[in-house]
């Protein structure tokens, strides 16, 4: 017998049927809010690491699952570091805001590209320097890390994604001020 057949077994049988059906159309929802929980765990645990260097936290909390959300913290007023895609394939990096159009664009694209440790990343107009991490929200090993005993405490995953944020933006606030002050006309 196959595990398929161990599982429908299992599944079909009256005492079990229901309760698997409800799952069934609950677990979108419960991914859902399972995602949200993260993220805004993660902020909380952002917050306080960036009083001290005078930085924004920005996260629309009702666009969490929307396929451009966002967690960014703002080193100036025009870029800074951030996630993104914050219910899928997560990518972090650095930021321009989008709506920005002072900015010359390719000129900090050049420049990121001498930045050590950023050569090979990827990049954009709206991410100069960007990579996807080892986490997809749209999968299962992904989703066990953020059940809240794997994702609360000492050493947890809102602990190691604050950390990767916050320890990115430390290395790099000089050079994000520096390419903030890129505009076309200097």
């Amino acid at each position: 017998m196959h595990i398929e057949d161990k599982v429908f077994d299992f599944l079909t049988k009256k005492e079990n049927f229901q309760s698997a059906f409800e799952i069934h159309q609950k677990f979108p929802q419960i991914k859902d809010k399972l995602i949200v929980e993260f993220w805004m765990r993660v902020g909380e645990e952002i917050k306080p690491l960036i009083d001290n260097a005078k930085w924004e936290f920005e996260l629309d909390e009702s666009n969490i699952l929307h396929k451009y959300s966002g967690l960014y913290i703002n080193i100036t007023d025009i870029m800074g570091v951030g996630f993104g895609q914050l219910a899928g394939g997560t990518d972090y990096g650095i930021w321009i805001d989008d709506n920005d159009e002072t900015l010359n664009r390719e000129r900090i694209l050049e420049y990121v590209r001498t930045l050590q440790g950023l050569e090979e990343w990827n990049q954009s107009d709206i991410w100069p320097a960007y990579k996807l991490l080892n986490h997809d929200f749209s999968e299962i090993r992904t989703l066990v890390e953020i059940i809240p005993e794997n994702r609360d405490g000492e050493n947890g995953t809102v602990e190691e994604f604050a950390k990767t944020l916050f320890d990115f933006a430390k290395q790099y606030e000089k050079e994000i001020r520096k390419m903030s002050k890129m505009t076309k006309t200097k």
